[in-house]
C-alpha cells in the first residue's frame, strides 16, 4: 500500500456537519478538494475559505472573490 497517495476516503465528507470537537478545512491538495482536519494542514495546501470563515493559519491570498 502506498502511503503518499491522497484518497478522499481518508477524510470526512465535504458536507460533514459542524463539530465542536474537530475543526475541518476545505483544502485543495493534489488537484482535489479534501475536508482536512486543521492540525493536518501542511505548507503548500491551498485552503478554500467561505464567507465568515477565518484562516486557520498564516496564509497569503491567491485570489479574492467579491
Amino acid at each position: 500500500m502506498q502511503y503518499n497517495v491522497w484518497n478522499k476516503s481518508f477524510f470526512p465528507h465535504l458536507e460533514s456537519p459542524y463539530s465542536p470537537c474537530l475543526s475541518l478545512q476545505w483544502t485543495l491538495r493534489a488537484g482535489q478538494v479534501y475536508n482536512v482536519p486543521v492540525p493536518l494542514l501542511v505548507k503548500g495546501d491551498i485552503i478554500l475559505l467561505r464567507p465568515s470563515h477565518k484562516a486557520p493559519a498564516r496564509c497569503k491570498a491567491l485570489q479574492v472573490l467579491t
